[in-house]
């Protein structure tokens, strides 16, 4: 496919994993809910969901998923880089994340083109 036939708009899913150091789980769970309420104000973004691991609950996934890259760099600005240096702080490392593209869902609705 060229550049001239591929779609403009592509919707993006994120799947991330992230470990708080120890002890500051508490710390990083009171930044949760900044960070949501912020994507709420972001029409771009259509999911934006936190969830622990039962087994360490130091570890989080965070499910994101984008109308297109344009939405995701957009919600950067606005809702992560506020609080970047704290996240750095809080985290082992930093996310490691996984970009994907839709194929299909129940509950995402269709690819958003």
């Amino acid at each position: 496919m060229s550049e001239a036939d591929r779609p403009r708009h592509e919707a993006l899913i994120i799947i991330s994993r992230v470990s708080v150091r120890p002890g500051r789980r508490e710390e990083f769970r009171a930044l949760i809910p900044q960070l949501c309420r912020a994507a709420e104000d972001e029409p771009g973004t259509l999911v934006f969901s936190f969830q622990h691991e039962r087994e360490n609950p130091d570890d989080y996934w965070l499910v994101e998923m984008y109308r297109n890259a344009e939405a995701h760099v957009l919600h950067r600005r606005n809702s992560v880089d506020p609080v970047r240096a704290q996240l750095e702080d809080l985290f082992v490392t930093w996310p490691h994340r996984r970009y994907c593209v839709p194929i299909a869902a129940k509950g995402f609705g269709p690819p958003v083109t």
